[in-house]
């Protein structure tokens, strides 16, 4: 009796020290491959699965039980508390979700609810996972953060269901994953049971698989695929189990900013996208989409097609030498496709292989840069169809519709109308290495700021709107009139006239391909102008402009005079001459401004330090002592001539005028300084020093 009770407290203490699962065990929902499925047949149609096996849940643990890498595990000594991931609080939530180092943690992580007061389930890993079973249902909204571990498929049940939703309006995450080795031709995720209203959030995922290469599954169109973040997705495999990048989704959207790489280059399917009935494609924001496809198309559609590429946006596709050498389709099953593109997007269709048909594809063009069908080699890029442009908006922007061969840029319509449809048709693109439709010039308006200051007068000009062409020769035309020019035609008129006459009025400047080309007028008079822009962008023999622009600026009058107030100078003999003055080399009086100035002598002042036995007279007289007849000059520096006020006299002006012409003119400055005659003594020195008093005034024309 006492062996059985010592035995049970063993059993007791064991059992005791056994680890609490954190996680709901054995809780996972998997499907096997026996269990009924409800996608429809298709070029996808699963006609093995009966006879693919299946692991179950059991299994899904024992297998991963192992490290797949086999690392050795060095125990490390600390003072402190080791934290394990059973000592962290995980609910599932978005700030406590659940953390899975294997398949089978990840199975029992997806059989959880969601917890209460969140939005979804999160799970994240913290190891790279392997797995092979099939089935794996996920019933509710779902995050799945990979960690950028690797989510690696070891089975071979390439044409089973891999993870599966079958509900309505799930929204499903699977970010920061990267799908190793192989995988299902029904997706890395498949919404079946046509289930409806999904939305499939694809964030930093990587793709790189060589069976079952078919990222993306849903047995109807009303579910919606998008991608955020960085993505790069590539198949370069043959073999059935390999077929397009997404069927099913009707509607795919690239977020704001995102960047995403496809290259689908497989012989199975006939298209890059298998949209089953209306098809949309959006580009927000500055997102880019490159694509790279060996396929017969880029989409397979049951229904009408619309890609959408939004401002700044970008869509390359690139028709390689792949597996499927026959077709070069840019749709196929329908005949039209409608393409819209948003301000300064760029949409690029190129081909290493055939010509591409186009069938009918409609581009509506906002502000667009351009759209372009381009051929690497010596095919034409367009072998057939029609492609229609319609130009959406009235800016100041000049739009062409060009093609190349053999290096020669041909212009088809030179200056794109607004609102008025142009159609590429066989004519125009046999045998052209290129059809571009492209913003040459683009300029909104002109802006024109004046500055003013001491030896400052100018207007500066710059563009607002403006953006060229990074292939083409690009300047911009300015012209500065003083008159309002109400024609196209005056003006260019008047700028043809100034190149010549008056080419500080009339530049042209080169720009680069940047919003701006600044130029400034110097050296103006006050005034109300006119500023005028036309953006011009040239190749050899030809040469494309803008519409003229106008702005308006009044430059303000700017008085700035510096002048001389008083002069010293020495009596001691009989005639005073420049050189008597004392300081005569900065007796000056200099216009600063950006007007005429007018100076008149209004009257003279002795000042308290000036010999008080001196006197001023306007003549002298014979046999007495101490006086002066004097004359003050005004010798203007460039022309020389000169202004004589005089004679001086002691509170007496003078009705003579000095006029000074604007900063930058000659004869803007002019020496002041004393002349006359001193009627004695000569035997000493007599220190004179009188106040100038002006009267100033601005000279109209």
């Amino acid at each position: 009796m006492k062996k059985l009770i010592n035995l049970f407290l063993l059993f007791v203490i064991l059992m005791s020290l056994s680890p609490v699962q954190s996680l709901a065990a054995d809780t996972s929902t998997v499907e096997s491959s026996e269990t009924t499925d409800t996608l429809p047949e298709s070029n996808d149609a699963i006609t093995s699965d009966t006879t693919e096996s299946t692991a179950s849940s059991s299994d899904v643990a024992s297998s991963n039980t192992a490290s797949s890498e086999n690392e050795e595990v060095v125990a490390e000594t600390s003072d402190e508390p080791q934290v394990t991931v059973a000592d962290v609080t995980q609910t599932g939530s978005s700030t406590a979700p659940f953390l899975v180092s294997n398949a089978s943690e990840l199975s029992s992580a997806l059989a959880n609810a969601i917890p209460s007061g969140s939005d979804a389930l999160y799970i994240k890993f913290l190891n790279n996972i392997d797995y092979n079973f099939t089935g794996q249902v996920i019933n509710k909204n779902t995050v799945i953060d990979g960690g950028n571990y690797n989510l690696t498929y070891t089975g071979t049940a390439y044409t089973a269901i891999h993870f599966v939703v079958r509900l309505n309006n799930l929204n499903i995450t699977l970010k920061n994953i990267n799908y190793k080795n192989a995988s299902s031709y029904y997706g890395i995720l498949t919404v079946a049971s046509n289930a409806t209203g999904n939305q499939v959030n694809i964030e930093n995922v990587t793709y790189n698989v060589s069976r079952g290469g078919q990222p993306f599954y849903s047995d109807v169109g009303n579910n919606t695929l998008n991608f955020s973040g960085t993505n790069d997705f590539y198949v370069d495999s043959s073999g059935g189990d390999n077929q397009e990048f997404s069927e099913g989704f009707s509607n795919i959207n690239f977020k704001k900013d995102s960047v995403t790489k496809i290259h689908q280059n497989t012989s199975s399917s006939e298209g890059v996208f298998w949209m089953k009935s209306n098809g949309t494609m959006n580009l927000e924001e500055n997102a880019q989409v490159n694509i790279e496809s060996g396929k017969y198309g880029l989409f397979y559609v049951n229904g009408s097609m619309n890609l959408n590429v939004g401002k700044s946006a970008q869509f390359n596709f690139n028709r390689i030498n792949g597996f499927q050498p026959t077709y070069n389709d840019l749709i196929r099953v329908q005949s039209t496709m409608n393409i819209s593109t948003g301000e300064d997007a760029e949409v690029n269709f190129s081909t290493e292989a055939m010509g591409m048909n186009v069938k009918t594809v409609n581009i509506y063009a906002n502000k667009t840069s351009q759209v372009a069908f381009r051929s690497t080699g010596s095919q034409a890029a367009i072998a057939q169809g029609t492609a229609n442009f319609l130009r959406q908006d009235d800016s100041n922007s000049l739009y062409q519709i060009n093609s190349e061969a053999n290096g020669v840029t041909t212009t088809l319509v030179d200056k794109v109308p607004y609102n008025q449809w142009q159609t590429v048709n066989s004519t125009s693109y046999s045998g052209k290495s290129a059809i571009i439709y492209e913003r040459m010039l683009s300029l909104e308006g002109i802006t024109a700021a004046e500055t003013v200051g001491r030896g400052v007068s100018r207007i500066d000009a710059n563009t607002s709107g403006y953006k060229t062409m990074k292939s083409r020769n690009n300047s911009m035309r300015y012209l500065l009139s003083s008159q309002q020019l109400t024609t196209q035609a005056d003006i260019k008129t008047a700028y043809d006239q100034m190149l010549t006459t008056n080419p500080n009025a009339a530049k042209e400047i080169t720009s680069s391909a940047v919003p701006d080309a600044p130029l400034s007028f110097s050296n103006l008079p006050a005034g109300n102008y006119y500023v005028y822009g036309q953006a011009v962008a040239s190749t050899t023999g030809a040469t494309a402009t803008t519409d003229w622009v106008q702005a308006t600026v009044t430059v303000p009058e700017y008085k700035d005079l510096s002048i001389v107030s008083t002069i010293d100078f020495w009596a001691f003999r009989p005639k005073i001459t420049k050189e008597d003055n004392l300081d005569f080399a900065n007796y000056q009086v200099i216009n600063y401004g950006n007007t005429t100035r007018s100076l008149s002598l209004n009257n003279l002042t002795v000042n308290s330090g000036s010999a008080s036995d001196v006197t001023l007279v306007d003549q002298l007289t014979e046999g007495k002592d101490s006086q002066l007849a004097l004359s003050l000059v005004a010798q203007k520096n460039d022309s020389q001539d000169e202004v004589k006020w005089g004679p001086l006299l002691a509170n007496k002006g003078s009705t003579a005028s000095l006029s000074l012409t604007p900063y930058w003119q000659t004869d803007h400055g002019a020496d002041l300084y004393v002349t006359g005659n001193f009627s004695g003594p000569y035997d000493v020195i007599k220190n004179v020093s009188y106040t100038l008093h002006f009267d100033i005034a601005t000279v109209t024309s």
